[in-house]
């Protein structure tokens, strides 16, 4: 995933964490992950896997959708969601 990309990707962790007001160590705490992990996700550093996500979601009570959406802009959103309901299937 390109660096762009991950920025988006943790900006939308960092904006649905804030909205349910919960801190960077709660999240980290209720998801199993490092503080430090969940800083570098929110600043597009690392590549979350599909599970971690999944996970994140579950924890700040959004769609794994909420978090993915509109990463690939050139492709409508609906086969963006169609692409992602495909991977979650695997799980």
């Amino acid at each position: 995933m390109d660096e762009k990309k991950l920025r988006q990707l943790g900006h939308r962790i960092r904006i649905a964490r804030r909205e349910k007001g919960i801190t960077q160590e709660r999240l980290a705490e209720k998801a199993n992950l490092s503080t430090t992990y969940i800083g570098r996700l929110e600043r597009g550093e690392k590549t979350p896997s599909l599970e971690t996500l999944v996970t994140l979601a579950d924890c700040l009570e959004v769609s794994p959708l909420d978090i993915l959406v509109d990463l690939d802009s050139s492709l409508g959103k609906d086969h963006v969601k169609s692409r992602i309901t495909s991977l979650l299937e695997l799980l």
